[in-house]
């Protein structure tokens, strides 16, 4: 079951968000939140626009051979944590 939650109840790690392709990131909206732990039985986070939509969770499970738990993003916040965790923290001056 998916439930709401917001970018900033998650650590970001870029390592674990490049697990997934870039463009597949994009395309189906979708974000690795927090690590990825040792025990291939406990569940990886996806931050996922839609997360009723089970393909892009089942295409992840498979990917990293590991259950995958949902959460809902809204596209600016899944758009952010891509952007980390490809191109690094954006500072302003």
């Amino acid at each position: 079951m998916d439930t709401f939650a917001e970018l900033a109840d998650f650590e970001l790690d870029p390592s674990a968000i490049r697990r997934l392709a870039r463009d597949f990131c994009v395309h189906h909206q979708v974000v690795l939140l927090g690590g990825i732990p040792e025990d291939p039985r406990t569940p990886v986070t996806l931050g996922m626009l839609h997360p009723e939509q089970a393909k892009a969770r089942l295409m992840v499970g498979r990917r990293l051979q590991r259950p995958v738990k949902s959460v809902r993003l809204n596209a600016y916040e899944i758009g952010s944590a891509i952007s980390y965790g490809f191109d690094g923290p954006q500072t302003g001056i």
